[in-house]
């Protein structure tokens, strides 16, 4: 008579207890006595399996470094198990049973929500020079999300303030819940996230906050720059960008400054690096053109090229900025029933073109220039052809050309009675390493913040 097998199914004792002899096996005695002999099995209800710590110390702990393997663990032993709830046990005389962090605490943790400006579309991103690469890398993430091939883990976005990387991570999250609806996505500001954690962690319910995050595909997290030097909120990033990366999951973050410009840890930045870094640069005239008349058109508003023009060239600071100068305009003409001429466009905008003028000349940018290189002004404006001279000559003329409203023949005046022709080749120069070079492209980021036009 044939013999058969007998398929024994295991007590809910009996799967927490295979879970420790796997966390014993895989992590080692010294971490498992440390962490895990204390902890009491409860239940195994639904999909979630209970467990308490001795402590508040143990039990934060346990979810922030063991969190992820100790529930990958449970559901190797039943695949139901999803999420493990893990308590404080109450040392109270009167008080047998343990209490969860909702019963111990006086406030309640939050859930983790957004909300969208819905301008904040791929359709309404004007796309230039300084900003086709990270559009076409948001566009990529938001068609496939973590499907995408491209991206490997994380999409940086760098660039000045005001230039557009908000809408575009905006962008991303608005396309992402028309066309992957079966992925999760968040948009967050480091502020929001900052907000969040510290209440998750006064309501004692970090690990709800921590598994919230970690239930995402797409982390869409704008300003990083803002969590530095906050060194638990800065933990709590890392500890999400790992586990996301891990997971192959997607985290698209946003700052002001390359990532190695931030004072972040060297394991973070190097995960930070080691996805695809792309940068905003500094908007060109053009662009500032471009962005005057697609907004102006989806108003229904007819300007004069020669108001735009003035627009674009006077207002260079940052495309918030220059959005804000033509609201303005518009409201101006409307309240005051006034043709949009360049008679009112200069009477509005007089006092920012009075400060932008008296803080941003040929001869400031001279000076800034020459003390960030460690060379004397007069060697600028002379002639000499040494390339430790000629590299800030170049870079002279190009800052010039975007931040100031004068003409190549003075600009060229300004810096040695050189003619219009040697300065439009100075500047083609310039643009030709900024295109090739990032660290021209970071310096002049560097001097444009020296010179406050950022």
């Amino acid at each position: 008579m044939p013999t058969s097998s007998v398929h024994l199914i295991k007590t809910h004792e009996e799967i927490w207890n295979a879970v420790l002899e796997k966390i014993r096996n895989h992590m080692g005695l010294a971490i498992f006595n440390t962490w895990f002999t204390n902890l009491t099995f409860k239940e195994i209800k639904g999909d979630t399996i209970t467990i308490t710590a001795p402590s508040r110390f143990i039990r934060e702990w346990v979810l922030t470094n063991y969190y992820n393997k100790l529930k990958e663990f449970a559901a190797s032993e039943n695949p139901d198990i999803k999420r493990i709830d893990l308590r404080v046990k109450s040392h109270r005389s009167h008080q047998k049973d343990e209490v969860s962090a909702e019963q111990i605490t006086t406030e309640e943790a939050p859930a983790i929500t957004y909300s969208l400006d819905k301008r904040f579309t791929f359709e309404t991103f004007v796309v230039g020079e300084s900003n086709k690469f990270a559009c076409a890398a948001a566009q990529a993430v938001a068609k496939d999300g973590i499907a995408n091939t491209l991206i490997k883990g994380v999409l940086y976005i760098s660039g000045p303030v005001g230039m557009g990387k908000t809408h575009l991570l905006q962008s991303i999250a608005q396309s992402m819940e028309l066309h992957c609806k079966g992925q999760k996505v968040m948009y967050m500001s480091a502020e929001k996230f900052m907000h969040q954690y510290i209440r998750s962690i006064k309501a004692n319910d970090t690990y709800r906050f921590k598994e919230s995050l970690r239930e995402i595909d797409v982390l869409l997290f704008d300003d990083l720059q803002f969590i530095c030097g906050k060194s638990g909120t800065q933990q709590e990033f890392a500890n999400t960008l790992n586990a996301m990366i891990e997971a192959g999951k997607i985290v698209v973050a946003s700052s002001d400054r390359s990532p190695y410009d931030l004072n972040l840890d060297q394991r973070t930045t190097s995960r930070l690096t080691g996805g695809l870094v792309v940068e905003i640069k500094q908007s060109n005239l053009d662009l500032r053109k471009d962005i005057l008349k697609a907004k102006s058109s989806k108003m229904n508003i007819e300007i004069a090229p020669e108001v735009l023009d003035f627009i674009a060239k006077n207002v260079t600071s940052s495309i918030r900025e220059l959005e804000a100068a033509l609201n303005k305009i518009i409201a101006s003409a409307s309240l005051m029933q006034h043709a949009i001429d360049i008679d009112l466009t200069k009477e509005v905008l007089k006092d920012c073109l009075l400060a932008h003028e008296s803080s941003i000349s040929v001869e400031r940018i001279i000076e800034i220039v020459s003390n960030y290189y460690g060379i004397t002004q007069a060697e600028i404006t002379s002639k000499s052809r040494s390339p430790k001279i000629v590299y800030p000559r170049q870079m002279v003329a190009f800052l010039a050309k975007q931040l100031t409203d004068k003409s190549l023949q003075e600009i060229g005046f300004r810096m040695g009675k050189r003619d219009h022709a040697t300065v439009i080749y100075s500047i083609k120069k310039l643009e030709e390493r900024i295109a090739n070079d990032s660290l021209t492209s970071m310096e002049v980021t560097k001097l444009m913040d020296l010179l406050g036009s950022r």
